[in-house]
This record gives structure tokens, sequence and C-alpha cells, in this order.
């Protein structure tokens, strides 16, 4: 996780570290934009409830995996989309459950693992205050027409739009992050 302050406020960014702990991927139809892989990038852009219709999809480990699996694997390609040990969920449920739903999957870990879907999108990025980067068009690098943001280097908020939260989510032209 990346921690960042502004004066005596503190929040992390998720980032699950990739380089010590086994990850996962889900699997992609034989149509892009279908597949395993395709539900789990479209969960993270919903903020309705999908617990009821859920079927646990599959997700698999890597060949060059680190050995220890951690509480917190990374999901390939999909890192802002958190999944965490059935561990890391009782302890964390108290607090963030309100805002999120766990939805189990089917992995090659030891124990219960979910998805954790968070239902909570917060346009609180002051981006005039952050150090952000839009998305560029690859042939005359000049600025997407949607102005989406590409990366942030740092973040600044709109702390009455937060106060009190404890996990929330940007939304898309904001970078969507976590």
């Amino acid at each position: 996780m990346t921690s960042s302050a502004n004066s005596t406020r503190r929040f992390y960014e998720y980032h699950p570290d990739v380089n010590r702990f086994a990850a996962v991927e889900f699997a992609s139809g034989p149509v892009y934009g279908t597949g395993d892989s395709s539900t789990v990038k479209n969960l993270h852009r919903r903020d309705e409830p999908v617990r009821d219709k859920w079927i646990p999809l599959k997700c698999d480990g890597f060949d060059d995996n680190p050995p220890k699996v951690g509480d917190f694997p990374s999901v390939n390609d999909y890192s802002k989309i958190p999944m965490m040990s059935e561990r890391a969920w009782s302890v964390l449920e108290p607090i963030i459950g309100d805002a999120c739903e766990a939805l189990p999957v089917m992995h090659p870990f030891p124990g219960t693992y979910y998805l954790i879907h968070v239902m909570r999108t917060i346009d609180a990025l002051d981006i005039t205050a952050s150090d952000v980067e839009f998305l560029h068009d690859e042939d005359d690098d000049s600025y997407v027409a949607d102005k989406r943001i590409w990366r942030i280097d740092r973040y600044a908020f709109k702390y009455d739009l937060i106060e009190g939260q404890h996990i929330f989510k940007l939304p898309l032209m904001s970078g969507s992050g976590l």
C-alpha cells in the first residue's frame, strides 16, 4: 500500500506486493470483452451489490509466482480490485463492510479468498491540487478528449466528501483508484 499524508490526515492507496507474494489472473474469453476477466473489470465500475447473483469466478496462479501466499494477492491487470483472504476480510469487514461485499473466488491457494467489491464511488479528488497525468493520444501526444486521468503522483482530496469514509474508489475519469 502507498501512504500519503495531507496535514494530519493519512490515506492509503491499495497496491498489493506482487514481488513478494503470489498473484492471480482471471481468464479472458475467446472474444475480447468476455470471460471472467471482463466480469472482474466491470465489477470495479459498478456500485450496485452483485452478491445475490454472484457465481464464483475461477482464477489461476502463475508458474513464476513467489512461493509465499499473502492475505492480499494481486489480481493481474486489475490491481485496483482488492482480493483478500478470509482472515483479512474478517478483520476488515467491521471497518469497511458497509461499503463493500466479499465475493468468493475459486483459486489455487489454500483457504478461502474473496474479491472485494467496493460499492462506494466518491468524486473526491481535487484535481487542481493533485499531481496528475492525463491519458494522451498515442498518435499525436494530445490529451484524450475525455480528459481521463492516467496516473496520480500526489493526491489531494476534497476532505469534506470523504470525512469518516474508510474505503472508496474514485470515478473512472479520475483514474478509478481505490
